[in-house]
């Protein structure tokens, strides 16, 4: 995996006594790779032992994700009220693009 709950909880400045959400921390860690996976456009490459290897600053931009994950994950983008209307930040692939900045992105041409 991309990081471990223990990463994400040292890095968020999650109280260790937290450490029972590490399930729920370790299902987010795989979803957010396989978002980055799809933000990016192809799998990440891997090394003679079959083992994903992830650019730099990818373990550090997922745990933000995870973040995001764990305190948001309202996933709206527009709030519309009779004549009232909000938007919030752009999002790529459920994401605030400030958060996906980093993910390089790969484009097949045909």
């Amino acid at each position: 995996m991309i990081t471990d709950a223990a990463s994400v909880r040292a890095f968020l400045r999650i109280d260790d006594d937290f450490d029972q959400y590490d399930e729920v921390i370790e299902r987010l860690i795989q979803e957010v790779e396989a978002h980055i996976e799809q933000i990016q456009g192809k799998p990440f490459e891997t090394d003679a032992s079959d083992e994903p290897v992830y650019p730099a600053g990818y373990e550090s931009t997922a745990i933000y994700m995870v973040g995001w994950n764990l305190k948001n994950r309202h996933g709206l983008q527009n709030i519309r009220i009779g004549d009232y209307s909000q938007g919030t930040q752009e999002m790529i692939q459920g994401y605030p693009k400030d958060l996906t900045y980093r993910i390089k992105r790969y484009i097949n041409v045909r």
